[in-house]
Formats: C-alpha cells, sequence, structure tokens
C-alpha cells in the first residue's frame, strides 16, 4: 500500500514538473521575448546569453519567472563586482531601443 502511494506522488509529481510553463515577470518582457522569438522553456536557471536576430542577449531566469531581457553589454565578472539591477537596467533599456513598444517610440524613450 505505501509502495503503491509512493508510486502515485512520484507521478503526480512528474507530471506537475512537465506542465510548469514558464512566466515572465512583466508583460514588457513578455513581448520582448515574443518579438525575439525566445523558446524560454529551453532557458536554464540563472543568466544565459542566447542569440537572436544578430544580437547577443542576457536572460536571467529564476524560479521559472524571466526577470531579465537585454542586450549582453556587460560580462559575468562585472556584473558579479558591481549592482546588477543598473546593469539589467542599461541592457534591456539597449534592447528596448532596437525593439519599442508601440505606445513608445525610440525617440520619445
Amino acid at each position: 500500500m505505501k509502495q503503491r502511494i509512493l508510486h502515485i506522488i512520484i507521478c503526480l509529481l512528474a507530471v506537475l514538473t512537465v506542465t510548469a510553463q514558464t512566466q515572465f515577470r512583466t508583460s514588457e518582457l513578455k513581448r520582448l521575448a515574443s518579438v525575439l522569438a525566445i523558446d524560454v522553456s529551453q532557458l536554464p536557471e540563472g543568466y544565459s546569453h542566447p542569440t537572436a536576430n544578430g544580437s547577443l542577449l542576457t536572460i536571467h531566469l529564476d524560479k521559472q519567472t524571466v526577470d531579465h531581457i537585454g542586450l549582453r553589454l556587460f560580462s559575468s565578472e562585472m556584473r558579479h563586482a558591481g549592482s546588477s539591477r543598473i546593469f539589467d537596467f542599461l541592457e534591456r533599456y539597449f534592447l528596448q531601443l532596437k525593439y519599442p513598444p508601440t505606445v513608445k517610440s525610440t525617440a520619445n524613450m
């Protein structure tokens, strides 16, 4: 009986793990991922540096949530030495200049 319950729990955990979808912290991050055709299901946890539309990107995934997408401007060593939030802002800002939201033009940004 205990073994059967254990098998059921393992099966349920496997189903939940497979069905867990990657989320986005903001709708703007979701828009950028869509515009760049990034397959977020293939991203590892932490920082990764895929290429999309000829641009090297920095993407951060934390607990199945994308919380940063930007042009890669800073090395990993610089990120460890300084404020990651400022680096994230600058990387995202320059990516948004290349792919501005429909409500803002590049000139307005």
